[in-house]
């Protein structure tokens, strides 16, 4: 396999391969453009499903053949450093579209191929399930409206996210939605789900010890105020709900900045300890749930 380098080299390039995007566990995709003097060919493959709060990710490899060369130079060169752009489709209302084609596509993030050619995107399905979502990733091409007319693209695919069955009373878990951690931001998602039904809820946790909370959000907003008290080390946020019914969902999301400097190859925790109180109805015995589990992140420098 010959490597061109994106950034570098002036080689002219006639058509492009985004092939072998595969979805672990859920969707995997092979695309396949034959360039001069062929037409375009698209070969994809779907597996599925995924079950929903399991990061579906996303791994592919770009290739081009250079122009003007004669058929028997047609070799496939790995990209070397090229855009490739991670896109969701979406129905006329900018609702999820479930079905290929779509009426349109958002990108969901530019990812960058490595010295093989290959890229990769963590796709998270949180609160997603039951419902299918469709992808297609492309090169990116010069003009930021060109959606893949002029530029190597792969088919669009669908993706299926399951509902994963409830388990007892109440569940809560922590999903890491960190998008910067390398510049110390840090994020990250409860999800409270009701398997029955279930009142007095109290969903209480704190930071995390050695960051500040700059931003939390709880969804739905109408169901109850989030107190937040400050303590010497950190601070505890507790947000009372009356009832929730069974399958009903609630999520809480933190955004954070760290207050110390990580040394390379420190892990550090990103979530503070989160539980909830609760009764079931006809009964005033008070439960609680389990702590979530720790998120962690190692600064790998």
């Amino acid at each position: 396999m010959i490597i061109i380098n994106n950034r570098n080299n002036n080689a002219k390039i006639t058509s492009i391969a985004i092939a072998s995007i595969l979805l672990i566990g859920s969707l995997s995709m092979t695309t396949t453009v034959f360039g001069h003097p062929q037409t375009p060919s698209l070969v994809f493959s779907t597996n599925g499903p995924v079950a929903e709060g399991t990061d579906a990710v996303m791994t592919g490899s770009a290739t081009a053949l250079q122009k003007n060369a004669p058929p028997s130079l047609h070799e496939a060169y790995s990209i070397v450093g090229a855009d490739i752009l991670i896109e969701r489709g979406l129905n006329e209302d900018n609702s999820f579209a479930s079905i290929c084609p779509p009426h349109h596509y958002e990108t969901l993030d530019t990812v960058v191929t490595d010295g093989d050619g290959n890229f990769s995107y963590d796709y998270v399905t949180t609160g997603f399930g039951g419902q299918t979502h469709v992808f297609k990733a492309h090169i990116a091409p010069i003009d930021p409206n060109d959606h893949g007319t002029s530029a190597g693209n792969s088919v669009c695919s669908p993706l299926e996210i399951t509902v994963v069955e409830c388990e007892g009373d109440i569940q809560i878990s922590a999903i890491d939605t960190s998008e910067n951690s390398d510049l110390g931001e840090f994020g990250y998602m409860l999800k409270v789900t009701a398997c029955t039904d279930v009142e007095n809820l109290k969903i209480q946790g704190g930071s995390n010890g050695w960051s500040s909370i700059t931003h939390y959000a709880e969804t739905p907003l109408e169901l109850g105020e989030v107190v937040v008290k400050e303590n010497k080390k950190n601070t505890v946020y507790s947000w009372k709900i009356d009832e929730l019914s069974e399958n009903d969902m609630v999520t809480f999301e933190v955004e954070m900045t760290s207050n110390i400097e990580i040394s390379c190859d420190q892990t550090v925790q990103i979530n503070g300890a989160w539980s909830v109180a609760y009764t079931l109805p006809e009964d005033d015995t008070k439960y609680k749930t389990p702590y979530t589990a720790p998120l962690t992140w190692t600064n790998e420098c």
